[in-house]
């Protein structure tokens, strides 16, 4: 059974994880804007990824799992965000969305390790919460997806 927690234990750390760095990325995206439009969007991703965060923290603790600090980073979405803030210091609007669209992808492609990890069982209610928020994650990602094609144009 430990085994079993332990695996819940770590995908759900991982997507808090990815949601923390998602909330860093696009704060520095805000900061590096000078597009109301983006600035306004981007706050809407860094409060949606809090309310992720809260969620999953919480169903963490259901779990008797620990919640991770928020100063911790997975190494490859850290990167793209990383990448982010370097793109970010021209303020170029296509630049910015390319950034925003990988770091959503890879927050995205976090959710899919776990909805289609073969060795883990999620119960339904959890499993219920997850999809929830990735049906969510993948509208974000293509709200992105089309502003940066629009901006490329």
């Amino acid at each position: 059974m430990a085994n079993y927690d332990e695996k819940i234990h770590n995908s759900l750390q991982s997507l808090v994880k990815l949601h923390i760095d998602r909330i860093n990325g696009y704060e520095h995206a805000k900061d590096d804007t000078d597009d109301q439009d983006l600035i306004v969007l981007f706050d809407h991703y860094v409060s949606q990824s809090s309310k992720f965060k809260s969620e999953l923290n919480s169903q963490l603790i259901n779990y008797k799992g620990e919640v991770p600090d928020d100063s911790t980073f997975t190494g490859k979405l850290h990167k793209t965000w990383m990448d982010l803030k370097s793109a970010l210091t021209n303020k170029d609007r296509e630049a910015v969305l390319n950034e925003c669209e990988s770091g959503d992808n890879a927050l995205k492609e976090g959710y899919e390790e776990v909805l289609n990890n073969e060795n883990l069982i999620l119960p339904m209610e959890l499993r219920n919460v997850i999809q929830e928020q990735y049906a969510e994650i993948l509208t974000a990602y293509d709200r992105i997806r089309v502003l940066r094609k629009a901006a490329s144009h």
